[in-house]
């Protein structure tokens, strides 16, 4: 006999896993742009050198903004792994 409460669970962890997902995405996304800016800290760099121009300020600017996307991707990241460890379902029935 089915259980009538299965869809309903099935429900929940499809929310759930949507919600994951979606946290990872965004981690990817965040590091995308980490690594984007870095590349333009080192294109700003070169260009700097060959045009003779005083480029820090935003040298810094791109540095700062990539390092701030990536602690955001870690922690994004960090919150994922808590999330799918909460949904192990753990002990002698499995829930």
């Amino acid at each position: 006999m089915a259980d009538p409460a299965a869809p309903e669970e099935a429900h929940v962890e499809l929310r759930d896993l949507a919600k994951r997902a979606h946290m990872v995405q965004i981690a990817i996304a965040l590091s995308t742009v980490c690594a984007l800016l870095i590349c333009l800290v080192i294109v700003t760099l070169f260009a700097g050198v060959a045009l003779s121009r005083d480029l820090s300020r935003l040298i810094v600017a791109f540095f700062v903004v990539g390092l701030g996307a990536f602690i955001g991707a870690l922690l994004v990241f960090l919150l994922e792994i808590r999330a799918a460890i909460t949904a192990l379902h753990l002990g002698p029935q499995g829930r």
